[in-house]
């Protein structure tokens, strides 16, 4: 579980997540947004180990779980609002 922390007057565009050193199992990425939570993607080994997403999260914080038995790795980048 991690809680993107956005500075004021930026918003985060999240462009990639992929599974490092997968295991066997699924791995659900979601996104908890004001006590709401989403089901990002789904990944697993041999299988979808990769998703490419175009997300844009902000003002508020997004916090981002994971699922499964697999380490996550979330790539992307600080825009302005």
């Amino acid at each position: 579980t991690v809680k993107a922390d956005l500075p004021e007057g930026e918003c985060l565009h999240l462009s990639q997540i992929c599974l490092q050193d997968p295991m066997a199992g699924k791995n659900y990425v979601q996104v908890q947004i004001g006590g709401t939570t989403i089901n990002l993607v789904c990944l697993e080994k041999d299988k979808v180990e990769h998703q490419a997403v175009d997300l844009v999260f902000g003002p508020d914080s997004p916090l981002f779980l994971v699922k499964g038995t697999s380490e996550v790795h979330l790539a992307g980048y600080m825009e302005p609002n």
